[in-house]
């Protein structure tokens, strides 16, 4: 059976697909190897940009339908692996609670949340990684036995939260969560060399940040965002629901439709800057608020992708080089887009 990411770029033939209803259907899979070859890789939403889960010759198990809510209590909540990391938010919501990271991809299945690295920044005194809060972990080894790992196994939890699934199949997960709170959102924009002066200042702020980059404007965003005391104001949907739209289809959709319909490069990069620019207005001038809810930052993307679709890679400098890996990015997308005609906005 043919099966393929979201984006469509990566293809895995799995010889055998298991859909799991219960940890007894993995535990089937697992101890059975003679109906379900090697290799075994679980999926959720299948929204990964690497080949993790690439299967071929080998077996799938889907975990999709373990997708339940287990329970919700005023510090944790706990989930099926199975079940997306918004729709989890969105019931913490409606209970006046929320995840620690609200992290941008909502299509992140819990068990992968709970293995993995995701990307997000962090609030003062908190983590900016999902799977920093989460409380247990139950899943079945290799062998087909089961395990339970909690708090009180600190050093096999941290290698558990690392283990990019790599340690068993997860099938449960716990988090810890909070009482939500109001939050504040603002942009900034800066020249390179402006933002190169102001970093220690920006640093310094106890707000959450992430970047945005133009290199062909030379230009640098960052999106600011703070708690504020609890208070009973209802909060602005808007900056987060423009935000999200424009991030998820409207951004790659139109930049894909001008790639294919301006075969002038000089009158499709002018279009691509002139977007670029009300870009950054919209952001400066329009995509702020002093109360929205944390939750609406994290993005529901369609199960299947269109030409709305986009790929990612995340990296990480060390800070003490982080300026100069910043200037010889944006030097090597001017010089780049010469040689492959493919760029940034």
């Amino acid at each position: 059976m043919e099966k393929r990411n979201w984006f469509g770029d990566l293809l895995s033939n799995p010889r055998e697909v298991v859909t799991a209803h219960s940890v007894d259907d993995i535990v089937r899979v697992l101890t059975d190897t003679a109906k379900y070859p090697s290799p075994v890789r679980a999926t959720g939403s299948n929204h990964s940009t690497t080949r993790c889960a690439v299967a071929n010759d080998g077996t799938n198990v889907d975990m999709t339908a373990m997708n339940q809510i287990l329970s919700i209590g005023p510090d944790t909540v706990t989930a099926q692996a199975g079940a997306l990391y918004i729709n989890v938010a969105k019931e913490l919501e409606k209970q006046g609670l929320q995840f620690y990271v609200n992290v941008e991809l909502g299509n992140l299945s819990i068990g992968s949340a709970a293995c993995g690295g995701t990307k997000d920044s962090s609030m003062p005194g908190e983590w900016g990684q999902v799977a920093s809060y989460v409380a247990v972990v139950k899943l079945v080894l290799p062998s087909g036995e089961l395990l339970e790992i909690t708090e009180d196994q600190p050093e096999l939890l941290q290698f558990m939260r690392s283990s990019y699934g790599l340690f068993g199949i997860i099938y449960e997960a716990t988090f810890r969560n909070q009482p939500l709170q109001s939050m504040a959102v603002y942009h900034e924009v800066y020249g390179l060399e402006e933002f190169a002066k102001k970093l220690p200042t920006i640093f310094a702020k106890p707000e959450a940040m992430m970047m945005y980059l133009w290199p062909f404007a030379n230009k640098v965003g960052i999106e600011f965002r703070k708690y504020h005391a609890v208070n009973e104001r209802t909060p602005s949907r808007f900056v987060w629901w423009a935000r999200n739209i424009v991030w998820k289809k409207f951004s790659p959709l139109f930049a894909s439709l001008v790639t294919i319909l301006i075969p002038l490069k000089a009158l499709r990069y002018f279009i691509l800057n002139t977007f670029g620019i009300l870009l950054r207005f919209s952001l400066k001038y329009i995509l702020r608020s002093p109360h929205t809810s944390p939750t609406d930052q994290i993005i529901r993307y369609p199960e299947k992708s269109g030409m709305s679709r986009y790929t990612f890679s995340i990296w990480a400098f060390p800070e003490r080089v982080f300026l100069q890996t910043l200037r010889d990015y944006f030097q090597f997308c001017r010089e780049s887009v010469a040689q492959t005609h493919a760029r940034t906005i």
